[in-house]
């Protein structure tokens, strides 16, 4: 499967995740996803609060885009060691999801006490989890 399939559908599943959220909710909007070359995907009803939720991300997105356009020039983004290219933030996201690390919660741990914060990082990935 082509890498822009694969994006498609990963928003696809993000979307129906969101619509999800709320079952049995009236539906605001009905996003269709379909791939570069048209192919139908799939869609996901969205509630009022979803689809003002998702316009406020990509509105936040597109003023990152207007302010900062070399981000989104082809050829950008390094490549990784296998030679694919995957934005630094999102791996890092990825990551601490896959151990299950909640950086909010550590985070709000360290101002109250930065040496628990520690520990339980360490316990986190002396589980051998990374």
């Amino acid at each position: 499967m082509e890498r822009n399939d694969q994006l498609a559908l990963r928003l696809l599943a993000e979307l129906q995740r969101l619509a999800g959220l709320a079952p049995g909710t009236e539906n605001a909007a009905r996003v269709t996803i379909r791939s570069a070359t048209g192919e139908y995907l799939g869609e996901a009803p969205l509630t009022q609060r979803a689809a003002d939720a998702l316009t406020d991300a990509v509105s936040a997105f597109a003023d990152y885009a207007e302010a900062m356009p070399a981000d989104f020039e082809a050829g950008t983004q390094a490549p990784t060691a296998d030679g694919t290219d995957i934005d630094p933030l999102l791996a890092a996201e990825l990551e601490e999801h896959c151990i299950g690390l909640d950086t909010e919660y550590l985070m709000s741990v360290a101002t109250q006490d930065p040496r628990k914060a520690v520990d339980e990082f360490d316990e986190i990935t002396r589980e051998g989890e990374l």
